[in-house]
């Protein structure tokens, strides 16, 4: 079987390689940070038992898989703490003005009907009051949803345990202000 086209050395002159090289580092760094805690992140803790690659581009594409699946699993337990189902995410998502309404709805295929439900028990629960953008408030831009700028998707520091602490810190360079 061939090396599919992701799997081969960028084409590049290896002046590029020390960066990549760096970035690399970095990111494997911040994941091996991530793994510390796998709880409540299936599609992370399935990434994370995959055997890291040693080719350097491949390196920095594991890590940021990794790096993804936490976030987006942080953002999934965050929405059922929460209490919203997958079409009520999404509506709160429209109201709080973070998006336009049609376009997560039409996206994902919800019907307009599933769409209206999930908005009628959003009002009814009280979570989405008054008009869409931007009048629209939601649970979702306060407590109790720890979105991702409280904390939802940061790994911890080596050391540190439960959401919020930094990821590790970013070295020098090219590959620095990639990391941040």
């Amino acid at each position: 079987m061939p090396t599919p086209p992701c799997a081969r050395s960028p084409p590049r002159a290896s002046s590029a390689l020390p960066d990549i090289a760096e970035a690399a580092g970095l990111a494997r760094r911040a994941a091996l940070s991530a793994i510390e805690q796998p709880h409540g992140r299936p599609l992370f803790a399935a990434h994370a038992t995959l055997d890291w690659p040693d080719e350097p581009h491949l390196v920095l594409w594991h890590a940021q898989t990794l790096l993804r699946e936490f976030r987006g699993d942080g953002h999934l337990a965050a929405l059922l703490t929460a209490g919203l189902d997958p079409v009520e995410a999404l509506v709160t998502h429209a109201a709080a003005g973070q998006a336009d309404a049609h376009r997560p709805r039409t996206s994902r295929g919800w019907p307009r009907e599933a769409w209206a439900s999930a908005a009628d028990r959003l009002r009814d629960r009280g979570q989405v009051t008054g008009g869409w953008r931007p009048a629209g408030r939601t649970r979702r831009t306060g407590p109790p949803y720890p979105g991702p700028d409280r904390g939802a998707h940061r790994p911890a520091r080596p050391g540190r345990h439960g959401p919020g602490g930094a990821a590790a810190p970013p070295g020098r360079g090219r590959a620095a202000r990639w990391a941040r």
